[in-house]
C-alpha cells in the first residue's frame, strides 16, 4: 500500500503563497470573473430601442413605443461605405461626409444632397464692411467649416450651396417625413469642437423654400449618434428615429 501524507493543518497554516503572489492570483480572478460577466450581459442584452418622433396632428412629436418594439425596428439609414457623385464632379478641397441621391427641391428631378467640410471662407460682402462676420466661428480647429451643398448629378454643376452652418451636421437622411410628398432632409446637429466624432445633440429637418433651406423643426436636446427613416407607427409616413 502506497503512504498517502495528509498534512496536519499546523502544516496546512504554515504553507503560504508570498503575499504580492496572492494578491496577484486574486485580481486575476476577479478581473477574469467581471469580464466574463459582461460579456454576458453584451451577449443578452437587447439591441437600444430607436427614439422615435413622428409627424402627427400637424406637429412633430416624440412616439412612445413598447421597448422591444423602439428596438426591432426596421430602418433605412444611410449606406455603409458612403455613396458619393463621381470624383471628377467635386473639388479637390471638398471632404464628403453624408449624401443621398433625392430630389429635394420639387423640381421633378433628382440632386446629390451632399454634407461637404471644406477651408473656411467669408460672406464676400465682408470685405466691404468693418463690422465682424457673423460666421467667423463656423470652422472647426483645422479651419473647415460644414455646408449643405447641392449638385446636379448629370454635369456636376452647383444647384445650392449654403454657407459655412453654425453647427455641423454629422448625419443626414432624406424623405417625406411630414407627408406632404415633398422629401425633407433631416439631419444629426453637431458642434465644431467635437466635429465628427459627435455625439450630435439635435434632430433637425429643413425643408426647400425655393432658394434655400427653412429649418422645419429642432428636436428638443439629447445625445445621438444613429439617425434613421422608418414608419414606426404604420401611418404611411416615414418618422425620424435616432439612438
Amino acid at each position: 500500500m502506497t503512504d498517502v501524507f495528509i498534512p496536519s493543518r499546523k502544516d496546512r497554516e504554515n504553507v503560504s503563497l508570498p503575499s504580492s503572489v496572492a494578491r496577484m492570483a486574486m485580481r486575476s480572478v476577479v478581473v477574469a470573473a467581471v469580464f466574463m460577466a459582461l460579456t454576458l450581459l453584451s451577449a443578452s442584452a437587447p439591441p437600444t430601442p430607436w427614439e422615435v418622433y413622428a409627424f402627427q396632428e400637424g406637429a412633430f412629436r416624440s412616439l412612445v413605443l413598447p421597448r422591444q418594439q423602439a428596438a426591432s425596428l426596421l430602418v433605412s439609414h444611410p449606406s455603409d461605405p458612403l455613396v458619393m457623385p463621381s470624383p471628377e464632379l467635386v473639388p479637390s478641397t471638398w471632404r464628403i461626409t453624408a449624401s443621398a441621391l433625392a430630389d429635394v427641391t420639387g423640381d421633378g428631378s433628382p440632386e446629390w444632397v451632399l454634407v461637404v467640410w471644406r477651408p473656411w471662407r467669408d460672406w464676400p460682402i465682408q470685405s466691404w464692411s468693418a463690422a465682424p462676420s457673423p460666421i467667423a466661428g463656423f470652422h472647426d480647429a483645422t479651419g473647415e467649416s460644414c455646408h449643405l451643398i447641392l449638385l446636379d448629378p448629370r454635369d456636376g454643376r452647383e444647384v445650392w450651396a449654403g454657407s459655412a452652418l453654425p453647427a455641423p451636421i454629422l448625419a443626414l437622411a432624406v424623405g417625406d417625413a411630414d407627408g406632404d410628398g415633398r422629401s425633407e432632409v433631416v439631419t444629426l446637429e453637431g458642434d465644431y469642437a467635437t466635429v465628427r466624432n459627435g455625439p450630435a445633440g439635435r434632430v433637425d429637418v429643413w425643408k426647400w423654400n425655393g432658394f434655400g433651406f427653412t429649418l422645419e423643426w429642432r428636436s428638443p436636446p439629447g445625445i445621438f449618434h444613429r439617425l434613421g427613416l422608418t414608419d414606426a407607427n404604420d401611418d404611411g409616413i416615414l418618422d425620424m428615429v435616432v439612438r
